[in-house]
């Protein structure tokens, strides 16, 4: 699970300032000029419920654009409070323009009509952190935990140290960009279990009341506000600690533009690319619905799109890419993906007939 997702902490800005790149601001009007990522860290900076219900109901935003957004502040604040901000943003007409979805770069070419913001916004809302739902007393955040299941589960504490990743990354990936290590602290069992207790053990997701009766254990978690994983060397397996410094490096676009599972996915592809190359065997998936997706997509139009737009922020070449090479539109794929239909996201990353 990534932490470069989170783009920004809202408590440390003012809630009258917001970054100059991403808005300029008139009374109550707001103009995009800048990046999605730009508009995340805005979204999630500012506390006013009514300014963020502007915000996500600009309509200078595309249906991805505003899905993206919607489903951030959702893993940021819960879902209750996401649907505070869609019901203000109704209740002030706001985000009542459609935004023709392209199938690709030609005007008349489109596989998708219109999406109105209220329908887009909802779908995020839906498919926004779950764990966050699980707990309706609270619009709180949730800790961004990493399951046994998911970075870990070997149950044999056989992980690389971080500078055998760090190197087996960059020998496959450097040619885009000097890999760096990021904040990845691997502890034994006792010191992970104390360092999460340091930040969560007197509310109510401490390990005893929250982790322990709905995980049994950890392969890791993400302390945001010091920007540092925590990896479990317990139950750590191979891929571990170079897919969570793979994160790390990722563009800061990235994941805003993808979403949580062509993310995983993707980022799993490549720490299998990495580990491959650097003669590892034996590597289990443990995203394996998300991996097995980016692989047939693979299989169709190449990796390269995908390693761009990673590392460099190439994210519009990589929706050329699928629109170009693939039966289904990039942004029908990435709903389905979202939605973790993964049947469906397949039979779109097909073939171009």
């Amino acid at each position: 699970m990534s932490n470069k997702q989170e783009l920004g902490n809202h408590q440390e800005r003012s809630a009258h300032s917001s970054p100059k790149d991403a808005t300029s601001m008139s009374g109550d009007s707001i103009e995009v000029v800048e990046s999605l990522p730009a508009w995340n860290a805005v979204l999630q900076s500012n506390p006013t419920l009514k300014w963020q219900a502007g915000v996500l109901g600009n309509p200078h935003l595309t249906t991805v654009q505003r899905q993206a957004l919607a489903s951030r502040l959702g893993r940021v604040n819960g879902n209750r409070y996401l649907q505070r901000v869609l019901a203000q943003m109704n209740a002030s007409g706001l985000g009542t323009e459609s935004s023709a979805v392209q199938r690709d770069d030609s005007d008349n070419t489109s596989s998708t009509a219109t999406d109105s913001a209220t329908s887009a916004t909802t779908d995020s809302a839906a498919n926004a952190d779950q764990e966050n739902a699980d707990n309706q007393g609270s619009d709180g955040e949730t800790p961004d935990v990493m399951p046994p299941e998911a970075e870990g589960g070997s149950g044999t504490g056989d992980y690389l140290e971080k500078a055998k990743a760090l190197k087996v990354i960059q020998d496959s990936f450097g040619s885009y960009k000097t890999m760096v290590e990021g904040t990845v602290t691997i502890l034994a069992q006792a010191e992970f279990q104390s360092a999460y207790d340091n930040k969560y053990g007197t509310t109510i997701y401490s390990w005893e009341k929250y982790i322990k009766p709905k995980f049994g254990n950890l392969g890791g978690f993400a302390d945001k506000d010091k920007n540092i994983n925590y990896i479990n060397s317990n139950i750590a397996s191979s891929t571990t600690v170079p897919h969570e410094m793979l994160h790390n490096n990722a563009d800061l676009s990235w994941s805003p533009f993808v979403g949580s599972n062509i993310d995983e996915g993707t980022t799993e592809y490549l720490t299998f690319v990495a580990l491959k190359a650097a003669k590892y065997t034996g590597m289990t998936s443990k995203y394996p619905n998300q991996y097995g997706v980016i692989t047939d997509l693979v299989a169709v139009m190449g990796d390269e799109p995908l390693k761009q737009a990673y590392f460099k922020g190439a994210n519009e070449d990589l929706r050329k890419a699928f629109n170009r090479k693939c039966k289904g539109a990039w942004v029908d794929f990435k709903t389905k993906m979202d939605e973790a239909n993964w049947t469906q996201a397949k039979a779109l990353a097909v073939a171009n007939p």
